[in-house]
């Protein structure tokens, strides 16, 4: 599957995972960034797993009350304050939240310290130990498909998806309910 878009520094060209399946799905109905190619996105940041730990500091600092599912607006909020630390926009797994031949990657953006170190600034100790994977191609790119055209997820693909057998009629889950929790 060739391309005639620029070569990207971290970007993997299908052709160099043989046999393996290299799928992704764009959750967004809206269109695939210009500039963005989505199926190596996905595999690039499968290969990348378990990715670095942000330590999630959300909950731990007087004064700062991040915005639950704002990770973006939340970085930047942060950095404006402490002008020697960066955002890191990048992707963590969420195992679990789609069928199982397909690993969700959600966009998420984090602060890197002077030292190095990875902050998440939105989320709390009890989000402790997810991988984070940074973005491998440019900033703005991301941005730009997270913020600007809808894409907060992508799915890595690893095979079919199961099959669902439409022909067994479906049970009345509310015929032995007596209205009562």
């Amino acid at each position: 599957m060739a391309s005639d878009q620029p070569e990207r520094a971290g970007a993997i060209a299908l052709e160099e995972w043989g046999e393996r399946p290299i799928l992704a799905t764009q959750t967004s109905l809206l269109q695939e960034p210009q500039n963005m190619d989505i199926e190596a996105l996905a595999a690039f940041l499968y290969t990348q797993l378990p990715g670095e730990i942000a330590e999630p500091i959300g909950d731990k600092i007087d004064g700062w009350s991040p915005e639950p599912a704002k990770c973006h607006d939340n970085a930047a909020a942060w950095v404006a304050l402490n002008s020697t630390h960066r955002m890191v926009p990048g992707w963590m797994p969420t195992p679990g939240v789609t069928t199982p031949n397909r690993l969700r990657f959600a966009s998420h953006t984090v602060i890197e310290t002077e030292t190095g170190q990875l902050l998440d600034v939105t989320l709390g100790a009890r989000d402790a130990g997810y991988g984070f994977i940074r973005h491998p191609w440019a900033e703005d790119e991301f941005f730009a498909a997270v913020r600007d055209n809808g894409m907060p997820t992508i799915d890595h693909v690893m095979g079919p998806d199961p099959e669902i057998d439409h022909s067994a009629p479906m049970t009345d889950a509310w015929s032995n309910f007596s209205g009562h929790f």
